[in-house]
């Protein structure tokens, strides 16, 4: 039996003060529009609407005419038009045996008609113009204003004015208002350090932060961030709370995949079960989805559909994004990503590597292909690595970790490369992984192994006469003898790997060498010395075109001319 008496206003509710007053005044207002509150589960649609609907001064304007209706309770066994309609006859005292709109049409008295969860409806009902029809009906009712909250991003109608609140349905909430509700809840000190981790963890999703914060009354959130990394979403239950969408974060995910919308299409949910390994998404999805999913005819509807479900949203910059326990609990739904789709976006990211698309930036810049991706191109590349790899597919993994290096990221699929190419026995690439890991090594001051490394590479180098490699090898470990002060030896190592690159005509090699012989000279005080170097390897950058190198060279200059 569902009350005529509406639902008090949620006991924490923090945030959206915006949309809250927006939607009391359009209620205050002589002649307001219909609302709808739409976003994905658990973003607070039904808390905000009955913020709204509780506020004193609508109370006031509107008195017991306020009609609560819960579409998931009153059609849960017959989702039919008639159901919903009998249930507001019954609310509002109404002849059920005469017409239902007629009768409508004679209220006298401002009134409020909330249908909260409409998708349970709208889904599943076999002929949705008839709900439309409903719709319309009701909002042409002067009296009747109406307040619906419902999954999705799209209106069951276009005809309706709706106040959509907000435009573009409800997000996650900020930081600080994810620590307020969190500690309103579990009284715990937002201060604190794991209260802080913990929180950031559920990335302003308001259904897991109320649920985590219900742990937290009985366990540390020391102990549940730790658990987090183990138990992810199975942690998301509200306690001796009966199952549903308002108290497990993994019933309200399955709600949506369930959804005819999502089911409509196979290939929607295969691109799911992808994206949710992806760690950046779909960056500027736009521009990239034609290239990233060739064999699938419909990727725009698919974009489409997964957006309209709300289960994945749209960043400011145009990429496609899952929250982070949304994205935790459908690893775990899809037991592999689709096969395919994996292997559409695999092939993608390696034409893409091997056209230069990575583009190093030395500002930093973020809008670069390489730093937008890097994430998903390391989770695509640990996949290579688990399979019967080719060469050539290693050498792409290769040019990959090179540009980690570069932007400073993670080493961890360099480590799992060497032990790949080791195997294979590929002593080229082999040593230049060293090398690099070398390299890696200088970056964190480690520089007894930086050196290990270095010499490892450079004898396998001379073993297999690359003398390219060999020279590189010299050069790496001059900068290392130079970053600890041995500028003597530095000075030896850094001019015979300036030999070798002239002997094979590798001007950038030379002009590297210039460059760190000429800082070396600056360290010690040998500034006319300095100079000459500095110049002639600016000038070299220039003729090679490596602004990079050559604004380098400047900037040395300037500091001491």
């Amino acid at each position: 039996m569902v009350s005529a008496i509406p639902p008090p206003s949620p006991t924490v509710f923090i945030g959206r003060d915006d949309l809250v007053q927006e939607g009391i005044a359009n209620l205050l207002a002589d002649s307001p529009h219909s609302i709808i509150i739409m976003g994905f589960g658990g973003m607070g649609k039904t808390s905000l609407a009955l913020r709204i609907l509780n506020d004193a001064a609508v109370q006031a304007k509107y008195e017991a005419h306020r009609y609560f209706i819960p579409c998931d309770i009153v059609c849960s066994v017959d989702c039919t038009v008639e159901v919903l309609l009998q249930t507001v006859m019954k609310q509002m005292n109404l002849n059920l045996t005469g017409d239902a709109v007629k009768q409508l049409h004679t209220i006298s008295k401002p009134t409020i008609l909330v249908f909260d969860n409409f998708e349970t409806l709208w889904d599943q009902s076999s002929d949705q113009r008839i709900i439309q029809m409903l719709l319309a009906q009701l909002n042409s009712v002067i009296q009747i204003t109406l307040m619906i909250t419902m999954r999705g991003s799209v209106t069951p109608i276009e005809d309706v004015n709706w106040l959509i609140l907000p435009h573009n349905g409800l997000s996650p909430v900020d930081e600080p208002i994810s620590l307020d509700i969190f500690s309103t809840i579990s009284r715990c000190n937002i201060d604190e350090k794991a209260v802080r981790e913990l929180v950031k963890e559920l990335e302003g999703w308001p259904l897991a932060i109320t649920l985590i914060a219900y742990q937290a009354k009985i366990l540390s959130p020391k102990i549940l961030l730790e658990s987090w990394h183990q138990e992810k979403t199975l942690l998301l239950k509200k306690p001796r709370a009966q199952p549903d969408r308002l108290s497990s974060v993994d019933i309200s995910i399955q709600i949506t995949l369930q959804s005819p919308l999502l089911l409509s299409n196979p290939n929607t949910l295969k691109l799911l079960s992808v994206m949710c390994h992806l760690p950046n998404g779909i960056p500027t999805w736009n521009s990239l989805i034609y290239k990233m999913l060739p064999k699938i005819p419909e990727q725009t509807l698919i974009i489409s559909e997964l957006l309209q479900s709300g289960i994945i949203y749209q960043d400011n910059k145009e990429g496609l994004k899952l929250l982070s326990p949304i994205r935790e609990y459908l690893k775990t739904y899809f037991l592999e990503p689709d096969t395919d789709i994996k292997s559409q976006i695999c092939l993608f990211y390696v034409d893409e590597i091997n056209n230069n698309s990575l583009e190093y930036s030395s500002s930093g810049d973020k809008t670069k292909f390489g730093v937008l991706h890097s994430k998903n191109i390391e989770w695509i590349s640990y996949r290579l690595l688990d399979n019967n790899i080719s060469e050539k597919h290693l050498t792409t993994i290769y040019d990959f970790c090179y540009f980690q290096y570069l932007i400073w990221d993670s080493d961890r699929l360099l480590r799992k490369m060497i032990l790949v190419i080791k195997q294979k026995n590929m002593q080229n690439l082999y040593a230049f992984a060293l090398l690099l890991l070398s390299k890696r090594y200088s970056l964190i001051n480690q520089h007894k192994l930086a050196q290990e490394y270095g010499y490892k590479a450079m004898q396998m180098f001379e073993d297999i006469d690359d003398s390219l490699g060999a020279a590189q090898c010299l050069q790496s470990l001059g900068d290392i003898l130079q970053m600890t002060d041995q500028y003597s030896a530095a000075t030896i190592k850094l001019e015979k790997a300036m030999q070798m690159f002239e002997d094979i005509d590798n001007s950038l090699g030379v002009a590297q060498c210039l460059q760190s012989l000429g800082d070396i000279l600056q360290m010690t005080d040998q500034y006319v010395e300095a100079t000459a170097k500095l110049k002639k390897a600016m000038q070299m950058f220039e003729d090679i075109g490596d602004s990079l190198g050559a604004a380098q060279c400047s900037n040395s200059l300037e500091n001491f001319l």
